[in-house]
């Protein structure tokens, strides 16, 4: 994207504004999104955020509301830093990181969050990953694994039957756990 941003004589952040057709891609896009009892989430959602209580088009109205008009810093009593910022759905890494920002996500707030939207898996992206890695038995899938990076294949899941399948850029499928 750095490339792309740079031979378009754009900044990164305007590679993405509301004047690109990537950008406008991006906004008709959801932040947040339930598929049967599977969330599907940007880069994951933290206890402190789902403790707010937002419901999936709350996320995704607030989200785009905050990329669409990126100088305003609330939204009534909703402010910018709970949906854009560090626990929130585009930035929050608990899941697979313990360092200074975040602390590693106690399987018990883990259950709390997935509790709150009735789901019993969350598949999670933004945090790079050498593979697709399953955790906290199975029940959060970490998926952005960096290919243009690192050399690997391409990787993605598909779920048939509630069944998790991976697949590869190979073309090989097997079932995933």
């Amino acid at each position: 994207y750095l490339l792309m941003a740079d031979k378009l004589n754009l900044s990164y952040a305007g590679l993405f504004s509301k004047q690109t057709i990537l950008g406008q891609w991006l906004r008709s896009k959801n932040t947040i999104l339930k598929i049967n009892d599977h969330l599907f989430v940007h880069a994951g959602l933290s206890p402190e955020f789902v403790e707010v209580g937002f419901t999936l088009h709350d996320i995704n109205n607030n989200v785009r509301f905050f990329l669409n008009y990126p100088n305003r810093e609330s939204r009534g009593e909703i402010n910018r830093e709970t949906i854009m910022g560090k626990t929130g759905p585009f930035w929050y890494r608990g899941y697979l990181e313990d360092n200074h920002e975040y602390k590693h996500l106690p399987e018990k707030e883990l259950n709390k969050i997935l509790s709150a939207f009735q789901a019993s898996r969350i598949f999670i992206g933004h945090t790079n990953v050498q593979e697709i890695t399953p955790l906290y038995q199975s029940r959060v899938y970490a998926m952005d694994v960096p290919f243009y990076s690192n050399g690997a294949e391409m990787q993605g899941l598909t779920i048939e039957n509630n069944v998790i399948y991976l697949v590869n850029s190979s073309g090989n499928r097997h079932e995933f756990r």
